[in-house]
């Protein structure tokens, strides 16, 4: 088992020190998250429509926006799966050590499933760009905030009431998300006001402002996944009786 972890390690090092992770998770990221645009804007759309014209056809969120968004996940993985996995020995037999990895007191076996498990942990890190926080802040880089509102909560809500998940904690992180798009290009539209008030070009803003994101993505994460971070203030407020 230590070997197997050792050359999982071993792949991992290698996919994050050169730009092969990043550009598969930003690849995902923005097909997935322009298909997850595609598909909410299209729901919203046709239930307007719908409602306009006296319709009360219900709207199926399960068959409208998240079975489309399965399937089109599969059909990127199918082009993701062997981008990460074609190199695994290609790589070795590139940098010349393959020779090494193949003599090392090392059974095949414990090579194959290292190889596999950095390949398979790559995969899933990849798969972590479709998480809804991920979603909304590519959502936020290309749309007006309110938009976002008004697209996105109508689809989510039931979810989030079939799941119990707290409205008042999917409001805050929802807001969080939605802020730190305003600030990023290419339409982040307080980065328009700041650069047209402080009279720099975007690239200039661009430069200096990642810090910052960095800064409101980690406070992001730390307000999603510990939800008392963010939920002192209204429980105090309002206790659950």
């Amino acid at each position: 088992m230590r070997n197997i972890l050792l050359i999982c390690k071993k792949e991992l090092k290698s996919y994050f020190a050169s730009p092969i992770a990043y550009l598969l998770m930003a690849f995902f990221g923005l097909i997935f998250g322009f298909g997850f645009f595609t598909a909410t804007r299209d729901f919203v759309r046709f239930s307007f429509q719908a409602q306009m014209m006296g319709q009360q056809q219900p709207m199926n969120v399960n068959d409208q926006i998240i079975r489309p968004l399965l399937g089109f996940a599969s059909t990127i993985a199918l082009f993701l799966v062997p981008m990460i996995s074609m190199r695994l020995i290609a790589e070795e037999k590139r940098t010349g050590t393959i020779e090494l990895l193949m003599t090392s007191p090392i059974k095949d076996i414990e090579i194959i499933l290292g190889k596999w498990l950095g390949a398979v942990t790559l995969f899933v890190c990849v798969l972590g760009m479709s998480m809804i926080n991920v979603a909304m802040l590519i959502l936020g880089c290309f749309m007006e905030g309110l938009a976002v509102m008004m697209m996105a909560v109508p689809v989510l809500l039931p979810l989030l009431n079939h799941y119990d998940i707290d409205l008042v904690h999917f409001g805050v992180f929802f807001v969080i998300n939605i802020m730190i798009g305003t600030i990023t290009p290419p339409v982040g539209t307080i980065m328009y006001v700041v650069c047209a008030l402080g009279k720099i070009s975007i690239g200039q803003f661009a430069k200096e402002v990642w810090p910052f994101i960095i800064a409101l993505v980690i406070a992001l994460m730390i307000v999603t996944y510990v939800p008392e971070v963010a939920m002192w203030l209204p429980n105090l407020m309002m206790p659950v009786k």
